[in-house]
């Protein structure tokens, strides 16, 4: 373009000359007007180019591109619909940065952009993707005859993902729940190394969720079992996935000191399998089910009390399993998760207590913005919990990033404490 408009500029001043030699004006003046003509509409192409290109820029930087993938295929979608000369040399160089994208983003060589193929010797630039999830209830519970509302703001998250190569990332996850983590909580913060195809060990630190319990749902609410077995630790996790297995242990040093024992010495261990396409099954094992986030808060403002608990504090191990099929529009998952032995009394109760929580669900997706899930669950010896409950769900997406969700849920107790029906309706967004 810029070649074309220097030649045109020449020909204009070589109109201008041929009338100061004394040219027939009647001859050389519409010539002139037709080549300013052409120059104008020139320079205006050239200008819409420009801010073509300034708009993709801008899209590049935008945070609603969460993925490398959907800003290499926006630009590409973009650059394919400026057509102008690849002697522009602004657009080779957002082709460039697309090649350099693809790279980053998905870990291989791009094919050329419109004849433009990317230099092998350039540097990947860094992916980065920011995203947020909000969620607001309104809650309805009745128990033992007396009834409660209220509204919440139940979740708020901010996430922020780094991949500054293949082979390393980096994940931050701040977490604020209404009367759960105020004013706000770093749930995650890990570095990833490792974990792709040419280096299939993984290595995962920092603070994040050990590999103990999927606490897979389509309901609003989380399932009994997720408050027995969730576990967050500053850990250091080892990876390895060979085919269909998934092989995992994590390492990290536990709040609940055994006989004063202030070191790295609890594990984690776990073993995934992918059978068939839509397809889990896995199985996982804890040296210390009390380290766990609904376990270990209780245990230890019992130890600090003293008697009944014990002076020291014994480990109980844990296992589970796991398993989830999803062939459309079925999906069925369901978990186990159980002590090994006996928490002391004192710790968890006024008498010996091995917990264990299970549950299994059944989802149907009715159409493209419409599913239905429903929800058996129950749990012995865990202080709190229901010993038996079931509920279902009905959820409508009102786009990609945003739904509608009612939930109802009837759950019976152990002992004096009567029955409980709670119905929740949840509103969510993502971007």
């Amino acid at each position: 373009m810029d070649t074309r408009i220097q030649a045109r500029e020449k020909g204009v001043a070589a109109l201008l000359d041929a009338l100061e030699r004394g040219s027939e004006p009647q001859t050389v003046q519409p010539r002139l007007a037709k080549a300013n003509a052409d120059l104008r509409e020139m320079r205006g192409r050239r200008a819409d180019y420009a801010a073509r290109v300034a708009e993709i820029d801008r899209e590049l930087a935008s945070p609603r591109y969460w993925t490398m993938a959907q800003r290499v295929a926006s630009l590409e979608r973009s650059i394919t619909g400026l057509n102008v000369s690849a002697d522009d040399t602004r657009l080779r160089s957002v082709e460039q940065r697309v090649a350099r994208l693809e790279r980053s983003g998905r870990g291989s060589e791009p094919a050329p952009v419109h004849g433009n193929p990317a230099r092998e010797d350039e540097p990947a630039g860094p992916g980065l993707a920011i995203g947020a999830v909000v969620e607001f209830e309104a809650v309805y519970e009745s128990q033992d005859g007396e009834s409660a509302t209220d509204f919440a703001l139940a979740t708020f998250e901010l996430g922020v993902e780094a991949e500054l190569a293949p082979w390393l990332k980096g994940h931050a996850l701040m977490l604020w729940e209404e009367d759960g983590t105020e004013p706000v909580d770093l749930d995650e913060a890990a570095i990833t190394i490792g974990g792709t195809d040419g280096m299939p060990l993984c290595i995962e630190a920092g603070k994040l969720y050990v590999p103990f319990g999927a606490f897979e749902t389509r309901l609003v609410s989380d399932p009994i079992a997720l408050d027995l077995g969730e576990t967050r630790e500053s850990a250091l996790v080892f990876g390895y996935g060979a085919g269909i297995v998934e092989l995992q242990v994590a390492v990290f040093n536990g709040d609940l000191d055994e006989n004063d024992d202030d070191h790295i010495g609890d594990v984690v261990c776990a073993v995934g399998f992918a059978p068939g396409a839509g397809t889990e099954l896995g199985v996982y094992w804890t040296s210390d089910l009390g380290e766990s986030d609904g376990l270990e808060e209780q245990i230890a403002e019992n130890l600090a009390a003293g008697a009944p608990a014990p002076a020291a504090y014994e480990g109980v191990g844990g296992a589970g399993v796991f398993f989830s099929v999803d062939v459309e529009p079925v999906a069925l998952c369901g978990e186990f998760l159980a002590a090994l032995g006996d928490f002391e009394a004192g710790l968890l109760g006024d008498t010996a207590l091995s917990p264990n929580a299970w549950y299994t669900e059944l989802a149907l997706t009715l159409n493209e913005s419409w599913e239905l899930a429903v929800r058996v669950e129950g749990s012995e010896d865990l202080p709190g919990a229901p010993s038996l409950q079931y509920g279902a769900a009905v959820a409508c997406a009102l786009s990609e990033s945003a739904g509608l969700a009612l939930e109802y849920q009837h759950g019976t107790f152990d002992g004096e404490a009567g029955d409980r029906d709670a119905v929740t309706g949840q509103m969510a967004i993502e971007f």
